[in-house]
């Protein structure tokens, strides 16, 4: 993995040189964390499991109980084997059962807390309509909570996750690496990935974020260049929202766009609109898919001269340069692919680059009062 910076003046460079001496002071800070021990942890009972019989796995959980998994499922294609019931908008619901055969699914049920009512509600349907627990297994960090409770009255399977690691930072715990070992995927590849993210890299990155928000740019966009990895853009969404916008001051708002698909939506903003954003570029070095040649009026006999790799990688470029042209704040993630272990060092990247952010913001990255009042708010009119 190669991370790069667009120029700064000096002033920038100053402010920078003075946080980074900072490093080994804020990652001690952060080493309080559970997540960050995660990487090294033993995952052996997961790597005797196997990939599941079922057809299909359906994930009932929501936020930092589906995101990470979908991040991972979609970039590692294995989004036929894993349907999301995140909502419980009744039409989504409707339309997501009807894609399903009960008996050949595997339901698991995720909710760390165990009192994540729309988990429940979705839950308690389908135990009703499925009736078998063969069909369910549940993740909760509480057995004494209603999913607790409603595992153990209907006997299904309860594996416990971490109380200490909040939703959003819980990827590459069980919540995220159970199901994704019943999808196929390797966990111990996923944690060799993870281990291998830079941790001086990522103070960097949220340096660089800091300064910015602090001369305006509150806003800061994840921009892969790559289809697949446009759920982890969703995750990042929540993972930076729920950690630092905590004050009325304090907070970066995040949006993603997809290249090159939105250069015809929103790109004419972002160059030409106003300048409170900082851009954070994820681009592969190298794709899986066979090159293919774009046919063109050639004389007979002569090679087409351009694939769709070209192509791609051209209007990267394109797009580089005009930001550099119109002196716009980027960084430049490049990957040599997307693979299990890239995965594993990009999402703990980024873990490490919030926490790293809610120390320069001095906020907790760990708790969302908002969110806990809108339950309580949810719960009281039912």
């Amino acid at each position: 993995m190669k991370i790069s910076y667009s120029s700064h003046d000096k002033l920038f460079k100053k402010k920078l040189e003075g946080l980074l001496r900072s490093f080994s002071g804020n990652r001690g800070k952060i080493l309080r964390s559970a997540f960050t021990a995660l990487p090294w942890a033993n995952v052996d009972f997961l790597s005797s499991l196997k990939k599941s019989s079922f057809k299909k796995i359906a994930i009932v959980g929501i936020g930092g109980s589906s995101l990470g998994l979908k991040a991972l499922s979609q970039s590692l294609n294995k989004d036929d084997s894993v349907i999301f019931l995140d909502n419980v908008d009744p039409d989504f619901l409707e339309s997501q059962f009807k894609k399903l055969k009960l008996k050949q699914t595997l339901f698991v049920l995720i909710s760390k807390s165990g009192s994540t009512i729309e988990v429940l509600s979705i839950s308690k349907w389908l135990i009703k309509k499925v009736g078998a627990a063969r069909n369910f297994i549940a993740i909760t960090d509480n057995e004494d909570s209603p999913l607790g409770r409603l595992a153990k009255k209907h006997k299904i399977p309860v594996f416990h996750s971490e109380k200490e690691i909040p939703g959003r930072f819980s990827v590459l715990s069980i919540v995220g690496l159970l199901p994704a070992v019943l999808l196929g995927i390797h966990p111990n590849k996923l944690l060799e990935g993870a281990r291998e993210a830079s941790w001086p890299a990522a103070y960097t990155l949220a340096c660089y974020q800091y300064l910015h928000f602090i001369k305006g740019k509150n806003i800061t966009v994840l921009f892969p260049y790559c289809e697949s990895l446009s759920t982890f853009a969703d995750w990042y969404i929540q993972l930076l929202s729920e950690s630092i916008g905590k004050t009325k001051k304090i907070g970066i708002t995040p949006i993603k766009a997809i290249g090159v698909k939105d250069q015809h939506s929103i790109l004419q903003l972002f160059l030409d609109g106003p300048d409170d954003k900082f851009y954070i570029f994820i681009k592969p070095e190298s794709y899986a898919a066979k090159e293919e040649k774009i046919p063109g009026d050639l004389p007979a006999g002569r090679q087409e001269k351009f694939s769709f790799q070209n192509l791609f990688d051209a209007e990267y470029e394109g797009v580089k340069c005009a930001f550099v042209k119109t002196k716009k704040s980027f960084v430049e993630i490049s990957i040599p692919k997307v693979s299990t272990q890239t995965m594993g060092s990009l999402l703990f990247l980024f873990e490490l680059q919030v926490a790293f952010l809610g120390k320069l913001f001095k906020v907790n990255t760990e708790t969302q009062p908002a969110v806990e009042l809108s339950k309580k708010i949810t719960k009281s009119l039912l």
